[in-house]
């Protein structure tokens, strides 16, 4: 990485870290405290600045689901979806924020299902690399009341679930891909999503050593059941035997959604599925439908809902393949993960920044005009992304 580009995108995310150390999701669009994308970007960022991630976890353990209430999903243990401070200004509020009319100043909403499971991962993944019991004491309460919120979940319906409201109450999809749009038009129930799945798996194996520790043997007991419970449930019912993947979603009524999705690579970084079905999962995020010169598609060419034009049925996200190449590189497909990396790494240089997104055609060129939705710069999950990618080569490079 060169000094000038180094230089650049410590800017970038220097101007998203908010006045509490975590970082806002971005800019102009997004100038507020997520549950899903400011972990990502902190778990992103644990081997530079790990304070960000400590901030990150202080700040949402404070604003952490205390009662249940309809309107905005709030449980008793859940993490936040959006927040943003009784401060923000006036200006920003009425030219991004005020056309959701579930959004309100100092007051969080709870539409997301895959936040919570993050929750605990990120503060596993930060007290690996920073064993700091008294900060693991201090967040106890918290950790276990994320971790009482999945395992009630997954008791009322065999696997984490979320409502899909109407367009004016708040999100219909609630995993990340939460602007998928037509394939979730229609649809009614709770749809349980795949990567969601595998969060949740991994989230309690953690919270389970964790528990372990402070001697909590009961709780580290049932976390261990209910993960081992969740991964023989999970390969049941999510295994698509005619692609060699998973299904991107399963509905109430047992009906799948066929859909072929990056989202199975998000499964490689958790320990819910086997080596030989985390080889098969690699295997097809590299068909050409998946695949590109500048990274993995959200959605594959040969579906009747792509458009490499549309904000999570085709487009590139960096952030998405961030989450896969670590995911790879943890299961030993290392060279897998070097050619994500690469390929990210081409589609910097190729734009001169990384976006929140990037269209591909089918010939594998890459789009910068025509998108469906306007990609936002910076945005944290993308600049850290590159950050990391590119500092992880050098790493490599190095010890070579």
């Amino acid at each position: 990485m060169s000094e000038n580009i180094r230089r650049k995108l410590e800017e970038e995310i220097k101007i998203l870290k908010s006045s509490d150390g975590y970082l806002y999701a971005g800019l102009s669009k997004f100038r507020g405290l997520f549950g899903r994308d400011s972990l990502i970007s902190s778990w992103q960022m644990l081997n530079i600045d790990p304070q960000i991630a400590k901030a990150t976890l202080k700040s949402l353990s404070k604003i952490q689901g205390k009662k249940t209430d309809s309107s905005t999903l709030e449980e008793p243990g859940k993490i936040p979806h959006e927040y943003y401070p009784p401060e923000t200004d006036d200006e920003y509020w009425a030219k991004h924020k005020a056309e959701f009319v579930w959004l309100k100043k100092g007051e969080p909403v709870y539409f997301s299902i895959d936040s919570t499971p993050l929750y605990i991962i990120v503060f596993y993944k930060y007290f690996q690399k920073n064993p700091d019991l008294f900060f693991l004491k201090e967040t106890w309460a918290s950790l276990k009341a994320a971790g009482d919120w999945i395992v009630k979940k997954l008791t009322e319906d065999g696997f984490l679930t979320h409502p899909i409201l109407e367009k004016e109450k708040g999100l219909r999809s609630q995993s990340w891909k939460d602007g998928i749009g037509e394939p979730f038009k229609n649809l009614t129930g709770n749809p349980a999503v795949v990567e969601v799945q595998g969060y949740a798996y991994e989230a309690m194996k953690s919270l389970s050593l964790l528990a372990k520790l402070l001697s909590e043997k009961e709780f580290a007991t049932l976390l261990d059941e209910e993960a081992e419970n969740l991964k023989v449930r999970f390969e049941k019912k999510f295994w698509f035997p005619e692609e060699k993947y998973y299904y991107f979603a399963l509905l109430e009524e047992g009906k799948e959604l066929r859909f072929v999705t990056s989202n199975p690579g998000h499964l490689l970084f958790t320990g819910i599925i086997s080596p030989s079905r985390k080889e098969e999962v690699i295997n097809r995020l590299f068909a050409p439908d998946m695949w590109t010169p500048y990274g993995i598609r959200t959605h594959s060419t040969k579906d009747r809902y792509f458009d490499p034009h549309a904000y999570q049925l085709g487009a590139v996200w960096p952030h998405d393949n961030w989450i896969i190449a670590k995911g790879m590189e943890e299961s030993g497909f290392s060279q897998a993960a070097a050619m994500v990396r690469t390929a990210i790494a081409t589609a910097y240089n190729k734009l001169g920044k990384m976006p929140e997104f990037f269209g591909v055609d089918v010939a594998g060129k890459i789009i910068t005009t025509g998108m469906k939705e306007q990609a936002c710069y910076p945005q944290a999950w993308s600049s850290c992304a590159i950050y990391n990618l590119v500092m992880a080569e050098e790493k490599t490079a190095a010890s070579r």
